[in-house]
């Protein structure tokens, strides 16, 4: 795979994962993430900008270092799920979210910022 075709699946799952990850109640990635268009919500914007779409991109071993990369380069950001129990109950689920520091950089939701009052909601 090349440094390109590996930064463009970055990107892709970057995106996809901070949309996820800090997406204010229900918002959709075009509200949240700058610059996204409704084009880049669909696979098909994604692999047309790879040379050769019906190749295999990356075998099991090399997904495998490139998760465990992802691990190693941005532990606050990604997680490894088989860490953790196949099944939570309501506290520990309430535990782990609430154990995680509210975002310190400004976000915003169609437009507007988000504030303290909307993350205290949560609990």
């Amino acid at each position: 795979m090349t440094l390109k075709t590996k930064g463009l699946v970055f990107t892709a799952l970057l995106f996809l994962t901070l949309g996820v990850l800090f997406a204010p109640g229900r918002s959709s990635a075009l509200e949240t993430v700058p610059n996204v268009t409704p084009e880049m919500l669909s696979p098909d914007f994604w692999t047309a900008k790879l040379p050769d779409p019906e190749s295999l991109i990356m075998g099991r071993e090399a997904i495998e270092a490139f998760n465990r990369d992802i691990l190693h380069t941005l532990p606050d950001l990604v997680y490894d799920l088989t860490s953790y129990p196949a099944f939570l109950d309501r506290n520990q689920l309430t535990e782990l979210i609430t154990r995680r520091p509210f975002p310190e950089e400004d976000r915003y939701s169609n437009g507007i910022k988000v504030d303290q009052a909307y993350y205290e909601s949560l609990y």
